[in-house]
């Protein structure tokens, strides 16, 4: 994980990721079939750019001092993706930045 950062006029947090190497195919996809979360999420968005992967949360209830983990499992429709495998990211929500 690159980082986190918390969206002060909203119930969501940012979180980025570098992935490496980069991978062209990752702006092609729909990423609201392939993340998934155990945070109690109303929506999750995703955009890839330059090696970045940027992740948005918008939670329904307080999240602080959670255990979370956020999942990507690569679609079987695209091609070039049958070297890519399912990943996830575990942490706890620290009560200082979320």
């Amino acid at each position: 994980m690159a980082g986190t950062k918390r969206d002060l006029y909203a119930n969501a947090i940012n979180f980025t990721f570098r992935v490496v190497p980069e991978l062209k195919i990752l702006t092609t996809f729909n990423y609201s079939q392939i993340l998934s979360s155990s945070l109690p999420t109303s929506s999750i968005e995703a955009s890839y750019t330059n090696g970045l992967l940027t992740v948005r949360v918008v939670y329904q209830q307080s999240i602080q001092n959670t255990s979370a983990s956020l999942n990507v499992a690569p679609p079987t429709s695209l091609d070039n993706t049958f070297e890519m495998k399912a990943s996830s990211a575990s942490f706890v929500v620290d009560p200082d930045n979320a």
